[in-house]
This record gives C-alpha cells, sequence and structure tokens, in this order.
C-alpha cells in the first residue's frame, strides 16, 4: 500500500476563530472608522528610544498608569500614526463596546486569530484540521456498530440508550470504547493519527474582522463579552494531507479488534475501500458521516451549503460547538450552569447572524 497525498483547499463559509492564548489589549491598536489598526511595537519603541523627550515622556507615563488612566494609552496613539504592522476591520458591536467607556484603559482585551510569526498572516493550524479527521474516522466506525442511527440530532437521551443498546452489552460497549482511545490518541505512541500528517493552511485570500459574536438559545440571544478576531467568509486557505503507508497497516488492525468484539461488525464495507481505491471519495465520505448528520442539521442552516464533487464541511475552531467534536453524538456535554451533562448542544455561537466554524474543504488526490 503506497501512501496517499491530498492538496486541501479551506474555504471559510461562516466566520470562525482558532486563537493562541493571545489577545490585543488596548494599547496594542487604535480605532479609525470601522478599520483596526494593529501597531507595530517595535518601530514605537524604536522611535521612542532615539528621542530623549518621548523617552521621557513615555517613562513619566508609564509611572503614572493605572486602569483607568488614559494618558498613557493616549500618549501611545498618537506617538504610534502609521506605525502599524495590519489593519483588521471592525464590525459596529464590537466597535461600540470597545469604545463606550474610553476611560478604562484596561477595557476589551480581544482574542487574536492565530498568525504567522514572521509575517503576521493568519493561517489555519493543521492541529485544528487533524482533529476533525479524528473525530470522523472514529465516528464512521462507531456508527457502523450501530443497528439503527436516526437522526441522532433529535435523539433525547432516552433514545441514545436504546441505539447503544444495538451494542450488545455494556461491556462489549466498553472494551470498543477502550480500542478506540488506545488507537487514537489514549497513549500518544500507539495513535494512528501520527501516521497522518497535515500541514498548516497558509491563506490564498484571507479576510479577518473583529467581531462581537452572540449566544443563541432557540430565538432568544444572550450578548456575552467575547470580542473575537475572525476569519471572514470567502476566505480561502490551501495545504496538504499524507496518509503514510504506516496508517492502512495500523487500521486494518484496528478494525480486526473490533470485529473481534462485535462478530458482526461489516468489515468488509471498510475493506473495498482497503485501500488502493482510497481517495478524494473516500475521505469526503468519512468526513460527511461524521457532519452531515449532527450539527449541521441541528443548527437548521436555512441556506444549506451544497457540495461538490470532492467537498465536504468541517467545523473548525472556538465556539464550533461540542458537539461537532462527539462520536456519533452520543457523548454527554458539560454546560456550566446545568445540574447534570446535557446529551446535545443547548446553543451556538453566531457572527453577523451566521453560525460559526463552517469551513468547506476541498481534496485533490496527488499520489
Amino acid at each position: 500500500m503506497q501512501p496517499k497525498h491530498f492538496n486541501v483547499k479551506l474555504t471559510v463559509e461562516t466566520p470562525i476563530h482558532i486563537g493562541n492564548a493571545e489577545f490585543y489589549t488596548p494599547t496594542d491598536y487604535d480605532i479609525q472608522g470601522n478599520e483596526f489598526y494593529v501597531i507595530d511595537q517595535k518601530k514605537f519603541l524604536k522611535k521612542i528610544s532615539s528621542d530623549k523627550v518621548l523617552y521621557n515622556d513615555f517613562l513619566k507615563n508609564c509611572e503614572e498608569y493605572n486602569t483607568k488612566n488614559t494618558a498613557l494609552l493616549k500618549f501611545i496613539r498618537d506617538k504610534a500614526k502609521n506605525l502599524y504592522k495590519y489593519t483588521v476591520k471592525i464590525d459596529e458591536k464590537a466597535k461600540d463596546y470597545i469604545t463606550r467607556n474610553p476611560d478604562e484603559i484596561s477595557r476589551a482585551p480581544i482574542d487574536k486569530f492565530i498568525r504567522n510569526n514572521l509575517d503576521d498572516t493568519v493561517y489555519i493550524p493543521g492541529s485544528a484540521v487533524k482533529g476533525a479527521i479524528r473525530s470522523s474516522i472514529i465516528e464512521v466506525i462507531f456508527r457502523k456498530m450501530l443497528k439503527e442511527e436516526g437522526n441522532l440530532c433529535k435523539q433525547k437521551s432516552s433514545g441514545r440508550e436504546k441505539i447503544l443498546e444495538s451494542i450488545n452489552s455494556n461491556n462489549q460497549r466498553k472494551s470498543i470504547e477502550t480500542i478506540l482511545h488506545s488507537s487514537f490518541g489514549f497513549d500518544a505512541k500507539d495513535d494512528i493519527l501520527k501516521y497522518v500528517l497535515v500541514s498548516d493552511f497558509s491563506p490564498i485570500i484571507a479576510e479577518t474582522q473583529i467581531c462581537f459574536p452572540v449566544n443563541k438559545i432557540g430565538d432568544n440571544q444572550n450578548d456575552i463579552k467575547a470580542l473575537l478576531e475572525c476569519v471572514m467568509p470567502k476566505s480561502s486557505f490551501e495545504g496538504t494531507i499524507t496518509f503514510k503507508k504506516e496508517f492502512f497497516d495500523s487500521f486494518n488492525r484496528l478494525l480486526n479488534k473490533i470485529k473481534q468484539e462485535v462478530k458482526d461488525f461489516p468489515l468488509e464495507e471498510f475493506s473495498k475501500e482497503n485501500y488502493e481505491d482510497f481517495n478524494e471519495k473516500t475521505l469526503k465520505k468519512w468526513i460527511r458521516a461524521h457532519y452531515g448528520y449532527k450539527v449541521y442539521k441541528c443548527e437548521e442552516i436555512n441556506n444549506k451549503i451544497t457540495y461538490s464533487k470532492n467537498d465536504c464541511l468541517i467545523k473548525l475552531g472556538k465556539h464550533a460547538g461540542a458537539v461537532s467534536k462527539t462520536i456519533a453524538g452520543l457523548r454527554e456535554i458539560e454546560v456550566k450552569g446545568k445540574s447534570k451533562p446535557q446529551f446535545s448542544q443547548t446553543s451556538f455561537w453566531y457572527v453577523d447572524n451566521k453560525p460559526m466554524g463552517w469551513v468547506r474543504a476541498e481534496f485533490n488526490l496527488v499520489s
């Protein structure tokens, strides 16, 4: 069995946010109109250090700094004019929140989208896409053990348990879960996804925006203060995915272990695809099985996004929703404020009335 190499294009369909625990503070930016100007701190410090008067003024403002003293903020923004690394659009709601109390210098930190340290361009880390592939493969295996699928989004807890009873016993189910966990990341040395190489995804074209997302429960809306830098729809990225020979060998061994536990497990359905014919169609089928029957339908997106021959939808990033990361829609989700774990997601995050996180993936087999 030869390795399989795919070129992959990701097109953002709804706003996404992927961070790395970094954020913008008010001293990092200036707002002019609907543009968010990110200050180049190195150029600013070089300018200040080369002028003794400016340097002393800067030190004086720093010494007098407190969270309600805007003198330092005004000084930085004034002296940093035209010393910007890049600009980002800002939506009206985010702008209103940031500028509402200008006397508070500590107001409104903004989660940054992950950026390349060399040129400050946004990118989608390969780990985010690999996580989607991991969940999709496990989902496909798990579903093959269910005698009845139905629309798992709509199933209540009792329905979920009824479906799980189609696997012969709780002991058997635990055994299968152990096999899956050990093969997909419970222990890194046994994780078969270490044989799947996913590059970071570089921008072809990318538009970012500072957004004020809202959390919706049905028709109700909660304005939770969570300012984010998002990559917006129509942005696109490119990267590669390689399935090494060792992945297919390990995957075969995994399926055979499951067959030993679940005698009627349809191993032949995987064998038909094992694996000389492993191509865009197979990868697309796996991912669609994961997303097509859960969050996508649960959210009841009015304008359904149509598929072309070799693409499918995945969900990425912060606020994409815990359900999108569950196995067969069967994992219980801890929800803050709830007395017990929930089976299904209780709310969704929206930007510009679009549910966050949807990305179209197009796969092209190279070899």
